[in-house]
């Protein structure tokens, strides 16, 4: 409910003050209300997969969130890029008093060189983390018999597994959580390397 009234509040707040100010101005308001908007689409977008996730057990689901999140990024990221490409307009066509200049200066800081370096540095964390675990072996039925234990980051059954180098199991998508924030393994502390 508090994700609809946010919505309906930013659709409201850009039709009212779009009626009261120039084109730039607007733009502008446009822009940075548009990408709230857009990531209250992308939590509801989240909330749902979850909810999907909860009833039917969705094997992938933290690459959808990843792949939602990211895309919501992109967007909130292309947004600051215009608004910051516009006040340069502004600044070139109108001019800019010192106080204006700073504040674009610090928008352009915060909202897209820090947006950037942080959006770049989860990707390749996440391509690293990917590498690592297509670098393990699945375990074969066989083995998953003989073991016949559960994951033990999860604690449900496996009916599919990657093998860590020191030879524990785990699912896929357990593993890949773990790794991404630690490069060992689990549950004996054992360097997973690619």
């Amino acid at each position: 409910l508090t994700y609809i009234v946010l919505l309906a509040s930013s659709c409201y707040a850009i039709f009212s003050i779009c009626k009261l100010v120039n084109i730039g101005t607007a733009i502008a308001i446009v822009i940075h209300t548009g990408s709230t908007i857009v990531q209250i689409v992308g939590s509801l977008l989240v909330y749902t997969i979850c909810l999907y996730d909860v009833k039917y057990s969705i094997e992938n689901l933290d690459d959808m969130i990843f792949c939602v999140r990211s895309l919501v990024s992109i967007v909130v990221f292309a947004g600051s890029v215009i608004t910051s490409c516009s006040g340069l307009w502004v600044v070139k066509i109108e001019g800019l008093s010192w106080i204006q200049t700073s504040c674009l200066i610090l928008h352009t800081y915060s909202n897209v060189w820090n947006k950037f370096k942080d959006g770049y540095d989860v990707f390749r964390l996440r391509r690293n983390c990917r590498k690592k675990i297509n670098s393990l072996t699945w375990a074969t039925y066989e083995e998953l018999c003989n073991y016949g234990d559960v994951c033990s980051i999860c604690y449900q059954g496996m009916s599919s597994a990657k093998i860590t180098p020191c030879g524990h199991f785990f699912h896929r998508g357990c593993l890949q959580k773990w790794i991404n924030d630690n490069n060992t393994c689990p549950l004996c502390s054992c360097r997973i390397s690619v």
